[in-house]
């Protein structure tokens, strides 16, 4: 993306403004957003030399490059592990031809998590520029498909009624098969001989 080529450039970042959602198609933390007439992503070409962009794109993919000459500046780029991990907000839709303990899963959701990112800069002359910021990244809504009565007071959607009871099913008893117990001569057979060997 444009922001990238300027930021792997070295170039100076006056403005720019991350998604407020992560997407993983995108380098975390080392992103930015675009819309009209807010945000924009606004650079300063800060070398001796002009520069060009010129971009390029296929069914798939975008491509920006610059030309120019930056004085030799080497970039690298940082990025923290996930921290402030916070849950997604739960998102309950009413649908009664759910049983009362089942859900179904709409939307999924995802967490929302801060990470600490760092551009450094190395200079011919031998000095080093830091640029560190924090970016926080939303959690996405989690959607669930649920009885009426299973939407917690308190959210959208909530009626009080109580779940309905489970119905039963009625089960017979039914008499075990009687088993004889007498031998071919009419008596008791309780002790049976053992096969013969």
């Amino acid at each position: 993306t444009f922001f990238n080529a300027a930021f792997h450039g070295g170039y100076e970042i006056v403005e720019r403004q991350p998604h407020s959602y992560y997407f993983s198609r995108y380098p975390m933390g080392h992103e930015a957003t675009l819309s009209f007439p807010k945000p924009d992503v606004i650079i300063r070409n800060d070398t001796e030399a002009g520069l060009l962009i010129r971009t390029s794109y296929t069914g798939v993919s975008i491509t920006v490059k610059l030309f120019g000459d930056n004085g030799g500046r080497k970039v690298k780029r940082k990025v923290s592990h996930p921290r402030d991990v916070t849950q997604p907000p739960i998102e309950y839709i009413a649908d009664p031809e759910l049983d009362p303990d089942e859900e179904k899963v709409k939307v999924r959701g995802q967490v929302g998590w801060t990470v600490i990112v760092a551009r450094i800069t190395d200079y011919p002359d031998g000095h080093t520029k830091k640029e560190q910021r924090k970016v926080v990244y939303r959690p996405r809504v989690r959607k669930l498909r649920v009885h009426p009565c299973k939407i917690p007071k308190g959210e959208d959607g909530h009626t009080g009624e109580p779940c309905p009871e489970p119905e039963e099913e009625e089960i017979e008893d039914e008499d075990p098969p009687e088993e004889s117990t007498e031998s071919s001569d009419g008596e008791p057979d309780l002790d049976p001989e053992p096969p013969p060997g």
